[in-house]
């Protein structure tokens, strides 16, 4: 199984449905369980800084809390975290 790693650019991209063909495939690889989307702890702690700033990721503002978001990314979601 092919392990990939995520870096908050790319997760924000992924929160607002913005990332390009290729990264795209990977994440729906990840969130079907076809492969391993790891989510160091920098990049997830700053997505959720993000979220809880109410940034607006290319032009798209996030919405919700932090924990929304950690529970979409890590318990639903394609990114396989140790810390989060």
């Amino acid at each position: 199984m092919a392990v990939y790693t995520a870096d908050a650019v790319a997760v924000l991209w992924y929160l607002v449905d913005a990332l390009p063909p290729g990264a795209d495939r990977v994440f729906a690889e990840a969130e079907a369980g076809e492969t391993v989307l790891q989510g160091p702890a920098t990049a997830v702690a700053e997505v959720l800084y993000s979220v809880s700033r109410d940034k607006n990721v290319r032009g798209v503002p996030l919405e919700g809390t932090p924990e929304d978001a950690r529970q979409t990314l890590v318990e639903e979601g394609p990114l396989t975290s140790s810390s989060a």
